[in-house]
């Protein structure tokens, strides 16, 4: 009955007073009743406009430049980093279902290449590595939609690699951007709000045999995922070669990316 009482007497001083107390966390301030409905439609355009901003923002200048740059080729580490991916991680492209048999090709073939121009290198999958750095300069293109084209991506390698005698080599790779439609990002307006979306790349990698000479150019198609919220967030990315003939795509290896 007490507290019957008592919550009568404050809903009648309220009305007394005509005071609404609003309350934003550690922050309150009470106002007329009648200003109830304006303060409301305040904080709803503070909303809309808080909203419209992270929509047309230019993020690109939240877009990391300068990456250290691990990747690792071995069959397990890919099958996991593909788990990740949906069907917008390469658009117009499939995976394809034999990968591990031409992902093993394809190192075949830079061995080959390797022995035949008597370097002492040997890529084994399952345990070379590699380690360099990158840069990435992204740009917006379009202002009243969230449009990029990366204009810069270059970057070079070293990769190690224990050889059948014991012996650790290295061998020296750089590679560069190549233009292309690939290189744009266009995030839809449910990739925005789900707070993922994809930068692919197109790239030219060379393997270097001395400073003046480089052998056995290689187009990779690079798929990684990024995230908008609360910063600029870049996830694995994926290294494919691919088939314009089938529009296959073959991954052959997956590297993490660290801002420098």
């Amino acid at each position: 009955m007490a507290i019957a009482l008592m919550k009568n007497t404050v809903n009648s001083l309220a009305e007394k007073d005509n005071k609404v107390t609003i309350g934003l966390g550690p922050i309150s301030f009470s106002t007329g009743a009648r200003n109830r409905t304006l303060i409301r439609i305040a904080l709803g355009f503070l909303a809309i406009c808080f909203f419209t901003y992270s929509v047309f923002r230019d993020y690109s200048l939240f877009f990391p430049k300068h990456f250290i740059v691990r990747a690792y080729y071995d069959e397990r580490g890919i099958a996991q980093a593909l788990l990740k991916l949906d069907e917008k991680s390469v658009p117009g492209y499939k995976i394809n279902s034999n990968w591990r048999y031409d992902k093993q090709k394809f190192f075949d073939y830079l061995n080959q290449q390797a022995a035949k121009n008597n370097v002492e290198f040997l890529f084994d999958p399952e345990q070379t590595h590699s380690e360099g750095i990158s840069i990435l300069e992204a740009k917006k293109i379009a202002f009243f939609v969230q449009e990029y084209e990366i204009k810069n991506s270059r970057g070079f390698a070293k990769h190690i690699s224990l050889m059948p005698d014991g012996q650790r080599k290295e061998a020296l790779s750089e590679f560069r951007l190549i233009p292309s439609s690939f290189n744009r990002i266009r995030p839809t307006f449910g990739s925005f709000i789900k707070n993922r979306q994809y930068i692919i790349m197109l790239y030219e990698q060379v393997v270097w045999l001395s400073p003046t000479e480089e052998k056995y150019p290689v187009n990779l198609l690079t798929s990684t995922k990024i995230r908008y919220f609360p910063y600029i967030g870049i996830g694995t990315t994926i290294y494919f070669t691919c088939d314009e003939r089938t529009k296959s795509i073959t991954p052959i290896g997956y590297a993490i990316y660290e801002p420098n």
